[in-house]
């Protein structure tokens, strides 16, 4: 396959090459949006959020950024829309919490390849976390390398930490997510884990 034609794939399947066929079938829809093109999904769920002190700090001033949430709770319904648009090759994200006695709290964002098997998900400001990934058999696996603003690299131990995120079939129609911060003081300061099917 040449630089071409992979350009014409979604980011994650980009960055994971040859090892995009392992994925079970609901990963490799939720993520096979085709860039440059008017394309959208939308998959509907439950999570358990986990939020330590020290991580509520960080991502009180997060939310600025709409960036993760700030509360933590047990079987939040959460509706996820992904899309892409003519007009870029990135794959966008629009997560609504639903927590029960508040208005709806939205985590933004948008992944981009960012060459071999890497993407960048930025979030307000252009602050990204770098992430390698991989394919653990049918499970799509991130792990983050550090964050960064437009060059400048910011080590993952000066904010929350390392996160590990997999996403996992269930069925060809639905699948599981944990993902998981831990920070080398701190331990785990933010986490969530949930299962999502597809609207249609």
């Amino acid at each position: 396959m040449t630089n071409e034609d992979t350009k014409q794939h979604a980011p994650i399947r980009q960055a994971l090459g040859t090892e995009w066929p392992k994925l079970g079938t609901a990963i490799r829809r939720h993520y096979d949006l085709p860039p440059n093109t008017n394309t959208q999904l939308e998959v509907e769920g439950t999570m358990d959020v986990v939020l330590s002190p020290i991580g509520k700090a960080f991502i009180i001033v997060g939310r600025l950024l709409d960036a993760l949430v700030p509360f933590k709770g047990s079987n939040i319904p959460v509706t996820v829309r992904n899309w892409s648009t003519p007009e870029s090759t990135a794959m966008f994200w629009h997560r609504t919490f639903r927590y029960p006695g508040k208005g709806p709290v939205i985590f933004q964002s948008r992944m981009e390849h960012a060459g071999n098997s890497d993407i960048v998900e930025y979030v307000k400001f252009g602050l990204g976390m770098r992430m390698k990934l991989s394919a653990e058999g049918e499970t799509l696996r991130y792990d983050s390398l550090g964050y960064q603003w437009g060059f400048l690299r910011i080590p993952d131990w000066l904010l929350l930490g390392t996160a590990v995120i997999r996403e996992t079939p269930i069925s060809d129609q639905a699948f599981q997510v944990n993902f998981e911060i831990n920070h080398p003081l701190w331990g785990r300061t933010f986490g969530y884990s949930g299962r999502f099917a597809f609207s249609e």
